[in-house]
């Protein structure tokens, strides 16, 4: 769901669109529209304090993220969909409480009448409820069990698929052909950017190219044989039931379990914590216990068995909050901080395999890892925050999201970095902190560093605040001092590891970067050409899309660097250049370096191939204000064949900006028409003018009014030019010169004629 530009979100317009958690979306679905009702008259009160203002902003991102859920639930994979349940479930509910707060602070800078409306608004929130389907759910447990067991056979493989194709009406030959497609998306926008998620999307396609052409149909009949849990409250109240109640009914809870997750179990008794405390090495135990392991002369954490620089126990507060709303939803009383619990309420820590969705990032996948290394699945959760049940606000964001990265590990967040550990956030950090933290994970391994980078890529996801405290700090003109000094030392993999930070700052697309230091961009040229050109020319692409920083890439001497991939057999380097020239090639001065190179041959050859023609359009598009441009595109080779096939093919976007650059090729000369004439263009245009968008009707009729009057007067001309027969000129000189005087004459009021004709009016077409 993550995109680096802004892009108009297209949601479903009903919920049979949406291929799983249609209940959840539809409900999320009505809470959007009845804001969109009311957000204009919003906006247009202005609400002037800086409060209201970010009120308003943060409104609109929260309804925008919802828009991408629905979205994402309507394209993705069903089978994936159903495994990350969870993950949505928790997500709505996190943009439901945003949502709650911005209106809360809006309704008070308000008129009354639109804060009543608002508080019509807040009282439908507060009664909404997001609910996965128990069918749905299902069909995500039958492939979670499938992956949590050590080893499987072809019967338990096709048992749990037919369990959740049937489950998610996916027994027809069409809508298995679905399914691969989508997943197949799926890993085109992840490739290779988690490796974790990659691997479980593989096993789901494998799943489905071995065992999709099974009988489908019948797979209902199968039914589940997922062992059956008690509800932890059955356990604790039934000694209170009569011993003929059913044992093995069970109520499922929000995390679609009744195990508590991991994550709230002490490591040390494998149990839900009643007073959980941070440890130096990081790791999170009950007080009592972690005490009791001290005074028994232990110096090392339990479960990372390093030793430990002090004894100091720090009360975790947000976790605390986490373990009360669990035992809330659950109905699990709290006997106290050092109650006992029976061995038979919960599972063991090692032997855990909980059905919840919402823990599956933190547990393993022991079926995948017999096939392939370090199968570990791991649900998005980077967007998840939990709200106390106690009030409705939000625990700090950046804490959760340390605390969820820190869960899933054996070591605190950057244990490498003594600064981390001391201010435990990039906001606080200086410049000469940067740079160390940067000099420091560069001689790390390269698993290490990976691994920062992904944390340091999520705790900046959506913190715009902490993302512009860093740039105030002197992040990038540290990291652009890292780089240069790694370049001088050609330490290539100190210049990968920089460049990855730079992409995981520049993964918020919402932080725009107003300045960067003077030797910033050329070094960025220069980078072009060295062994990290493939992460230069995204971080270039990236900032070619900020205003603030499309003069500095142009006058930085990297155009050419980038016309010349044009030429590149690496499909990935074109790409990106030519992404990169459909942002600056409207600059002045990178105009006459594209016609010079003569890259329209070669954006003509990318055009054909269709996947960039866009980007290729919006480059030709641009340059086509210049006569040696348009000479150019008219002449190249093909040019204009391919841009008169994107006027049946493409978009409409597309069919915009090829109508355009035929209007402006054959505005120029007489000759151009007949070339662009030549391509059968008639048929499409009129269909553009009929119905394309606004701009395109607008430009299809402009050029087909050129067309028709060019062809008039070739009609014209052609009646004018008869050859006159000898029998006419042998007649005397003075008859001769009467039938040109007379033909001179028609001519001059014809021509009078046409220029009436082609004043505007409706279009008359040839």
């Amino acid at each position: 769901m993550e995109n680096d530009v802004a892009e108009t979100v297209h949601v479903p317009q009903s919920s049979s669109d949406v291929k799983v958690h249609g209940s959840i979306c539809c409900e999320l679905r009505k809470i959007l529209d009845r804001i969109a009702s009311i957000l204009p008259a919003m906006e247009s009160a202005r609400p002037g304090s800086s409060l209201g203002i970010h009120a308003l902003c943060s409104l609109n991102t929260s309804v925008e993220k919802g828009k991408l859920i629905i979205q994402h639930c309507s394209e993705c994979s069903k089978l994936y969909l159903a495994l990350t349940g969870e993950a949505i479930l928790l997500r709505c509910e996190r943009i439901k409480s945003s949502l709650n707060q911005s209106l809360s602070q809006i309704q008070n800078m308000v008129p009354p009448l639109l804060a009543a409306q608002i508080a019509q608004l807040l009282d439908y929130l507060r009664d909404a409820k997001f609910i996965i389907d128990s069918t749905e759910e299902g069909a995500g447990k039958a492939i979670l069990e499938l992956l949590q067991r050590n080893d499987s056979t072809e019967e338990l493989e096709l048992e749990a698929f037919q369990i959740a194709t049937s489950k998610l009406n996916l027994t027809t030959p069409k809508a298995l052909l679905i399914e691969r497609r989508s997943i197949k998306k799926l890993l085109e926008k992840i490739c290779g950017t988690d490796s974790k998620k990659e691997r479980i999307l593989k096993f789901l396609l494998y799943l489905l190219k071995k065992y999709g052409k099974h009988n489908m149909l019948d797979a209902g009949g199968h039914k589940e044989k997922f062992p059956r849990i008690k509800s932890t409250s059955n356990i604790i109240n039934s000694e209170k039931t009569d011993d003929s109640a059913d044992q093995g009914d069970y109520q499922i809870n929000k995390y679609g379990s009744v195990m508590p997750p991991e994550e709230l179990c002490c490591p040390i008794s494998a149990k839900v914590m009643c007073d959980p405390v941070i440890i130096a090495s990081g790791q999170t135990y009950e007080r009592a216990l972690i005490e009791k392991w001290f005074n028994e002369g232990h110096d090392t954490c339990p479960k990372t068995q390093k030793k430990l620089e002090n004894f100091s126990l720090i009360p975790n507060t947000c976790m605390k909050d986490l373990i009360s709303k669990w035992r809330g939803e659950n109905d699990i009383e709290i006997l106290g901080p050092c109650a006992k619990s029976t061995s038979k309420e919960f599972r063991s820590w090692e032997s855990s395999n909980s059905h919840s969705i919402s823990s599956l990032k933190y547990i393993s996948t022991p079926l995948l890892d017999g096939k392939s290394a370090d199968y570990v699945y791991q649900s998005d959760h980077s967007n998840v925050s939990f709200i106390s049940s106690e009030n409705s606000n939000f625990l700090d964001s950046v804490g959760l999201k340390e605390m969820e990265i820190s869960k899933g590990s054996s070591s605190p967040l950057f244990p490498w970095s003594a600064d981390y550990q001391k201010y435990k956030s990039f906001s606080k950090f200086e410049y000469d902190m940067f740079l160390r933290f940067f000099n420091t994970l560069s001689e790390l391994t390269l698993e290490l560093q990976d691994k920062a980078v992904d944390n340091v890529k999520v705790l900046l996801e959506g913190d715009e605040e902490t993302c512009y405290a860093m740039l105030s700090n002197g992040f990038m003109d540290a990291l652009i001092c890292f780089l240069t000094n790694s370049h001088e030392k050609s330490n290539v993999k100190a210049l990968k590891t920089g460049a990855q930070l730079f992409l995981a700052f520049l993964s918020n697309s919402r932080v725009e970067i107003l300045s960067l230091s003077e030797g910033a961009f050329p070094l960025l040229a220069t980078l072009v050409n060295s062994q990290i050109r493939a992460e230069s020319l995204l971080i270039l692409e990236r900032l070619s899309h900020q205003l603030s920083c499309l003069s500095h890439i142009v006058s930085s001497g990297i155009a050419p660097s980038i016309i010349k991939l044009l030429s590149s057999e690496d499909t990935k380097l074109v790409e990106r250049a030519t992404k990169i020239l459909s942002e600056i090639s409207s600059h002045s001065d990178i105009k006459p370096l594209l016609i010079s190179s003569n890259c329209i041959s070669t954006l003509a050859s990318v055009l054909k191939d269709g996947r960039l023609s866009e980007y290729c359009l919006k480059i030709l598009h641009n340059m086509s204000d210049t006569e040696e441009a348009l000479d150019l595109i008219a002449k190249t080779n093909g040019c204009l064949a391919s841009i008169v096939e994107i006027l049946d093919i493409g978009d409409r976007d597309e069919q915009e900006d090829a109508v355009s650059i035929l209007h402006s090729v054959c505005s120029h000369s007489v000759e151009n028409c007949m070339l662009v004439m030549k391509e059968g263009v008639i048929p499409a245009l009129v269909d553009i003018s009929v119905n394309g968008s606004e701009e395109g009707k607008e430009t299809s009729i402009k050029l087909l009014r050129l067309l028709r009057d060019l062809r008039h007067k070739e009609c014209f001309d052609s009646s004018c030019n008869q050859p006159v027969p000898i029998s006419e000129v042998e007649r005397s000189p003075m008859d001769h010169s009467a039938k040109k005087q007379s033909i001179s004459k028609s001519s001059r009021f014809f021509s009078r004629k046409m220029r009436f004709f082609s004043k505007p009016r409706s279009v008359t077409l040839f």
